[in-house]
């Protein structure tokens, strides 16, 4: 019997200088192909880990825009950065957001870049697997306070995700084994930060990828990695209440 649980969390990188900053072509491709490998690759993890858990897995549409994108999934105003709609099933990447991140990630870039893309499409598995609906039903129900906790469980439970798939593509070579995730996932968020206070007024980013407290992110970053096990990634369960 396919395991549904409730859970999630989101993404950044080193907030560096925001001054004007144009990817030459070949950069703007690698960092594209880069991304698209890494997407191929969570879809693949995922189909196997679905073939265990006794489920199926289909994976969602991927869409790359630049600069700016709006009147999608039902959001309004003009929209930055990575996110997921589960309306469409569908990954959008900012390619711009992305060309900045890979410049400013150094050494750490296909690791960091592999996350970003991993945590999208962890938010794909929670819409698949029913989470995404009971956590938009329980928020719906609750005050302000609660709903706004229980969207950081989401998030941190998609970084738990984020986590498994890290683990199997250090694993296969994809990417280096993270000798320091605290550094790498640190300075991503804190470029996530800086980017999304740079926004133009009226642009927003949906996945911001930093709610939660530094020290929750990367417990569940680090429970995925280390475990391996999707049945350990339960941000909602009551062993998970604390702020930890």
């Amino acid at each position: 019997m396919f395991l549904m649980q409730r859970t999630l969390i989101a993404v950044a990188f080193l907030g560096a200088s925001f001054a004007a900053w144009t990817a030459s072509p070949s950069s703007t491709d690698s960092v594209r192909q880069q991304s698209a490998g890494f997407f191929r690759d969570a879809n693949r993890f995922w189909a196997r880990e679905f073939v265990a858990l006794g489920g199926r897995y289909r994976k969602p549409e991927l869409t790359w825009y630049s600069q700016q994108i709006s009147d999608v999934c039902n959001l309004q105003g003009v929209l930055a950065g990575p996110f997921y709609c589960p309306i469409s099933q569908r990954i959008y990447l900012d390619q711009a957001f992305l060309e900045q991140l890979a410049e400013h990630s150094g050494t750490t870039e296909p690791a960091v870049l592999g996350y970003v893309i991993a945590h999208e499409v962890a938010h794909h598995v929670q819409g698949i697997v029913g989470t995404t609906g009971l956590v938009e039903e329980a928020r719906y129900n609750s005050t302000p306070e609660l709903a706004n906790r229980t969207l950081i469980r989401m998030e941190l439970q998609a970084d738990c995700y984020t986590g498994l798939w890290l683990r199997s593509a250090a694993k296969d070579g994809l990417i280096k084994p993270l000798s320091d995730l605290s550094v790498m996932l640190d300075g991503m968020w804190a470029f996530g930060r800086e980017w999304q206070n740079k926004l133009p007024a009226g642009q927003i980013m949906p996945d911001p990828l930093d709610q939660g407290s530094a020290a929750q992110r990367l417990k569940w970053v680090r429970r995925g990695l280390d475990s391996g096990n999707f049945n350990d990634c339960d941000t909602f369960g009551v062993e998970s209440t604390g702020d930890k």
